[in-house]
């Protein structure tokens, strides 16, 4: 999967409304989700202070987006749970 095939998926499965970081930096924004290129495509998640936590490591690009859309459709699952219960 490429950025922009990534970018696609999001858009279609409403995973956008989540802080996705670029694929330069680190986002410094709490509570998001990304993939850089460290040594290796690395997916991270930054706190509520901002600082990031390595969530996975992937020899290639498209490993790590693949990685990155795993972890935002789970946030998203996560976050439906969680509305059905405050119900």
């Amino acid at each position: 999967m490429n950025r922009n095939e990534f970018n696609d998926v999001v858009r279609t499965e409403g995973l956008n409304k989540f802080n996705i970081g670029d694929f330069s930096t680190i986002a410094k924004a709490a509570n998001a989700l990304g993939c850089i290129n460290d040594n290796g495509w690395v997916v991270y998640e930054t706190d509520e202070r901002g600082a990031y936590h390595v969530i996975s490591k992937h020899s290639s690009e498209e490993e790590g987006l693949e990685a990155l859309l795993l972890e935002l459709r789970n946030k998203k699952k996560k976050e439906a749970i969680m509305k059905k219960l405050r119900k």
